[in-house]
């Protein structure tokens, strides 16, 4: 029997399986035995691996996967033998298990013999002469005799039996024994695990209401300051609006001079054409300042809330579907993995991040891949995939990518990159939008019935939020060169890793990648064992990795 233990750094972490086949094959295609997330586990090939039992040894063989199999530092070439103590990695920074082979409890039998017969020399009894009479017949002592030997052959065969059923006695007792200890331990593993998640469960509502009362609090700072701003632009309007009225006074007022003027005198002097001239050109310019200063100021307050329905429906079809989808088995059902994409450049350049192209590229475990246009539902085809060189298949790390789509013909709008300047201006409190496709509503998006024609219901999610924290990689506060990590409120769920944030005026800031997710283990119905599954934060936490990571990308690229 062969046991597998996952060990950490999956969605299977913390969890065995068990199998009596000799051969089993790792990966994230649905025919493997030990199967991994296809959203989660992304380091994991479809085919990664494969092991088998032979003479009593473990032998471990990579199949070609993408990012290997390593024991211990050294990436394995062709098949090499483990130990239970070895760990097994799939890729350099991947999920972590060990193999180990499970013992068989012997059962022994012990036969009791039955009592034996006396021999042929002990049955026969010797003849003896009486009296006169010459009557034959047994002695006394040979019958003694007989009978002695018939009673000893028993004790031995019931002191057989008697040892037996000992034997078997003990064997029943000490696996009541070693049953009970288990049960035991098992109970008291399921209650420390159930007081951990009480305590994480605690934990992360004592976090959701802090943050609440963070957000509560900024909220209120902007709308405090937004009303401020407001209240001095429209105390500067009343000023101008004072001011015209005061020049309008004033030209009245000189215009009745200046008629005054006329009428005392029939014949106008050069020096007073000269006057009027003046007069008239100083007029015009006023009234061009104050129109301008009007206009500028009635700018300004309409800037006060953000127009987000004007810049969702300029960006509508420059947001990208990205598919991935399984042939359908004998019962119709097939697996599909999602993300979002962008366009980052007019020719077709698309921009998303470095683990949703990851699975894009993996052509060998799919049936379909294709980019599906938001709001037409056209589908396009993929032609090329670079993933930014420092990605380390981990969150947080340069998790930015590019995709070259075969365009057709179809004119693409790109957009708008926030330059260093603009980046710089960022701060915590900062309002941001973003527009992704949500992993839980994919049946909504596509159907297998729909995936030969135009998919119209792939439509993508608005949702806003504010800059929580700026970071490094490491989650610690750190310069503008090596804070490029975001953290928002716009609360973000699978499939919409990729998804742009953008500010008020329209330039993307950062590329959504990464949420905070409880992971709980429960109880499977089934008896199966164990199940981890994945809850919504209430705290509403979500990451993102700077625009200027996918900057730099394209400088260097060469696209």
């Amino acid at each position: 029997m062969l046991i597998v233990t996952h060990v950490s750094d999956s969605s299977l972490a913390g969890t065995k399986q068990t199998f009596d086949s000799r051969r089993v094959r790792v990966g994230r295609k649905p025919e493997c035995e030990v199967r991994f997330d296809s959203q989660r586990d992304i380091s994991v090939s479809g085919d990664h691996a494969e092991v088998r039992v032979e003479s009593g040894r473990i032998l471990v063989r990579d199949l070609g996967s993408t990012n290997g199999t390593f024991l211990g530092e050294q990436r394995l070439q062709g098949e090499t033998v483990v130990g239970p103590d070895d760990v097994v990695r799939l890729g350099a920074n991947g999920p972590r298990l060990r193999f180990a082979l499970g013992a068989l409890t012997a059962e022994t039998f012990v036969e009791t013999p039955g009592v034996g017969r006396a021999s042929g020399d002990e049955q026969r009894g010797a003849a003896l002469h009486g009296g006169a009479g010459g009557k034959q017949g047994v002695g006394m002592e040979t019958l003694h005799r007989v009978v002695g030997s018939e009673r000893a052959k028993a004790r031995r065969s019931l002191g057989i039996a008697g040892g037996s059923v000992l034997v078997v006695a003990l064997a029943l007792a000490g696996w009541q024994y070693l049953r009970q200890a288990d049960t035991e331990r098992t109970v008291r593993k399921t209650q420390d695990e159930v007081e951990q998640s009480r305590l994480a469960a605690e934990e992360a509502r004592e976090l959701a209401a802090r943050t609440r009362t963070e957000l509560d609090r900024t909220l209120a700072d902007v709308r405090t300051r937004h009303a401020e701003e407001l209240a001095a632009l429209k105390g500067e309007l009343s000023a101008g609006e004072r001011k015209v009225s005061s020049l309008i006074v004033e030209i009245e007022g000189s215009s009745r001079a200046l008629a005054e003027m006329q009428a005392k005198s029939e014949v106008e002097t050069a020096a007073e054409r000269e006057l009027r001239r003046e007069l008239e050109a100083k007029v015009q310019t006023l009234g061009e300042d104050l129109a301008q200063q009007e206009s500028a100021l009635r700018e300004q307050a309409g800037k006060a809330a953000p127009d987000w329905a004007g810049l969702v429906s300029r960006y509508q079809q420059s947001l990208f579907l990205c598919l991935a989808q399984t042939a359908p088995d004998a019962n119709g059902s097939f697996s599909q993995s999602i993300g979002t994409a962008w366009v980052c450049r007019a020719d077709g350049v698309l921009a998303t991040n470095a683990h949703v192209a990851e699975f894009m590229k993996d052509r060998a475990s799919w049936s379909l891949i294709a980019c599906v246009q938001n709001d037409t539902g056209r589908l396009f085809e993929v032609r090329e995939i670079l993933l930014h060189p420092g990605y380390t298949g981990r969150p947080d790390s340069p998790d930015v990518a590019l995709m070259r789509l075969d365009t057709q013909g179809v004119e693409l709008v790109p957009l708008a990159l926030a330059d260093s300047a603009e980046l710089r201006a960022l701060r915590i409190g900062t309002q941001l939008g973003t527009l992704g496709y949500p992993g839980e509503l994919t049946l909504q998006y596509v159907s297998q019935q729909a995936l030969t024609g135009e998919l119209t219901t792939a439509q993508a999610t608005f949702k806003d939020g504010w800059i929580g924290r700026i970071l490094d990689f490491q989650g610690a506060r750190a310069g503008f060169e090596q804070s490029h990590s975001i953290q928002h409120s716009a609360s973000l769920s699978g499939g919409t890793s990729g998804s742009p944030m953008f500010t008020a005026d329209g330039k993307v800031v950062a590329l959504n990648n990464a949420g905070r997710d409880l992971m709980v283990k429960v109880q499977a119905r089934s008896g199966t064992g164990d199940q981890v599954e994945r809850m919504p934060n209430p705290a509403e936490i979500g990451y993102a990795v700077r625009v200027d990571l996918l900057a730099e990308l394209l400088r260097d690229s060469g696209w």
